[in-house]
């Protein structure tokens, strides 16, 4: 294997409860029809269908370590492992760590791409940033950094 790739969405009960509000308001418009209504139905739909399409792509190669956050990167972010000071697979809870999914931010972790899972690998980089991205298959992930003698690089 030459590198890890992961390709995550959000939690499908995020898209659910944001298809539950969307019918709650369009009901609540059709009974009154008021403007005002439309209005929150129609933001509420437009929410509804940014987080349908939010994607985070990971890859992690011998190089460094690559991620996009769809569609709020569009180019994918790199780091090659020379940038990275410290990096820690951990196990992250998206409520208690970062107040829930997406782009997050955390003032322990500092920036968050959280979707689905319960790892997430946190890096620092040698200028001080710090980030999180979400890891569904942490095994995998530990397989690969030992197979191309990067466990040196990575805190399980």
């Amino acid at each position: 294997m030459s590198h890890f790739n992961e390709v995550s969405r959000l939690p499908a009960v995020i898209l659910v409860l944001f298809v539950l509000n969307f019918l709650i308001f369009g009901a609540i418009y059709w009974y009154r029809s008021s403007p005002a209504m439309l209005g929150v139905a129609a933001l509420v739909f437009l929410v509804g269908l940014l987080l349908v399409v939010v994607t985070l792509s990971v890859s992690i190669t011998p190089e460094g370590i690559n991620y996009k956050l769809a569609p709020f990167h569009f180019n994918l972010r790199h780091w090659d492992w020379e940038q990275v000071q410290k990096a820690e697979l951990l196990k992250i809870s998206a409520l208690a760590d970062f107040g829930g999914w997406g782009l997050r931010y955390s003032k322990t972790h500092g920036c968050g791409y959280i979707t689905q899972g319960d790892w997430g690998l946190k890096v620092k980089t040698s200028d001080g940033q710090k980030f999180v991205v979400s890891i569904n298959r942490p095994e995998e992930l530990r397989r690969f950094l030992k197979e191309h003698h990067l466990e040196s690089r990575v805190v399980f």
